[in-house]
């Protein structure tokens, strides 16, 4: 597609793919939030913000995609002429992707004033969730047994198995 070439369609590809890394990053940091703060963030407004940061990148992508494919070239902003309405489209996107920052802002915020969570609000099964949150400098006084990947399932089923869980 040379002709696709310097218009809003390549940087639509690129706008898709900085918004999955960005929206998984925020889903790897609401995961690690816990073990790092002890606090669990807002699952409301963690997943209103990941909802939003969806669908306002798609609105940019989808926008300037098909802006790209009427022939709007690269850099022109918003439009009015064949490429117009999807222009404006990606252009509504931008706000939104700003909405979702700020709600996952508001859930960080409202974590520090909220209770404390154990050390394993997940119930991981590997050991990083059975040191203290947040971890002790070292984690570990000594190397607990592995005898699997799950480790914390093992412990767990042992306990089971002893009627001590």
């Amino acid at each position: 597609h040379d002709e696709l070439t310097g218009t809003t369609f390549a940087s639509a590809r690129l706008e898709l793919l900085w918004s999955a890394a960005l929206i998984a990053l925020l889903g790897g940091v609401v995961y690690w939030w816990p073990k790092l703060f002890g606090r669990l963030l807002d699952a409301r407004l963690t997943s209103l913000s990941a909802i939003v940061l969806t669908v306002s990148a798609l609105l940019l992508a989808v926008g300037h995609g098909a802006a790209g494919w009427s022939g709007q070239a690269s850099h022109t902003g918003v439009t009015i002429d064949d490429a117009g309405t999807a222009s404006l489209v990606a252009a509504l996107g931008v706000p939104g992707l700003a909405l979702g920052l700020l709600l996952f802002g508001l859930a960080k915020l409202k974590a520090a004033k909220g209770r404390r969570v154990g050390n394993d609000p997940w119930e991981g099964d590997t050991l990083e969730w059975v040191t203290a949150s947040p971890p002790p400098p070292g984690n570990f006084g000594s190397v607990p047994p592995v005898t699997s990947a799950r480790p914390l399932d093992d412990l767990r089923r042992s306990l089971r198995e002893q009627g001590a869980l």
